[in-house]
């Protein structure tokens, strides 16, 4: 996992750090439901979305996640995608506790 306090997003988008976590996490508990349905394709298109969007507002890590999410999905890997999940919610608490500071 890379250094979260390096990540940092591009100017003016600072103030929308929490909203944006937010908004992810809630993503994550959809992909869990997309994934018990067994709808890859709804999963690939979630981790598509977050591949483009990710690094501006210094969520590099997740960026990176979300391009072995699609990946997986593409693949149709379960367990991959399953561990990259694991690896994203990780992600998703650290940096949260690193926004609250």
């Amino acid at each position: 996992m890379p250094n979260i306090a390096d990540e940092k997003a591009s100017p003016g988008l600072e103030e929308f750090s929490l909203e944006f976590h937010g908004d992810r996490v809630q993503e994550v508990n959809l992909i869990l439901e997309l994934v018990k349905k067994k709808d890859l394709e709804g999963v690939r298109k979630i981790a598509h979305k977050w591949k483009g969007f990710c690094e501006p507002y210094g969520f590099n890590f997740l960026e990176e996640l979300s391009i072995n999410l699609e990946r997986a999905a593409i693949d149709k890997n379960l367990s991959q995608i399953e561990n990259t999940i694991n690896d994203i919610m990780g992600y998703l608490k650290e940096k949260e506790v690193y926004i609250r500071k």
